[in-house]
């Protein structure tokens, strides 16, 4: 299966919050290995990792809100999966909401439950 560029941007997500690695390395590195330099679809893994990391408290507090369970103890993949589902909703008009959803959905069956 080809990974998605949301898909991507979740994984990278994921090693910042496991190595508290810099976002910038870890892009720079997945934009050359997928071939995303200066397109399109690379300024979108771009944009999305950048501003779920700019507005991660603010999309944390909305996720409390409306998660019944307890938010600190959910998995930190799904949760950026969340989060990044979230950015793309609020502050992105580049695909529908159906089409957020939907993708959000995919990747977390495919991200592995800690």
């Amino acid at each position: 299966m080809t990974k998605t560029v949301r898909h991507l941007g979740v994984n990278i997500l994921n090693q910042v919050n496991a190595s508290q690695d810099f976002a910038s390395p870890l892009i720079n590195d997945c934009l050359a290995k997928n071939s995303l330099s200066g397109t399109p679809d690379g300024r979108l893994l771009t944009h999305l990792v950048y501003g779920v990391l700019r507005f991660r408290g603010h999309l944390d507090w909305i996720l409390t809100r409306l998660y019944r369970g307890d938010f600190e103890k959910m998995d930190e993949g799904i949760k950026n999966v969340l989060r990044l589902s979230l950015y793309q909703l609020k502050f992105s008009d580049r695909l529908p909401d159906f089409a957020v959803a939907n993708e959000a959905v995919k990747i977390a069956k495919n991200t592995k439950a800690g």
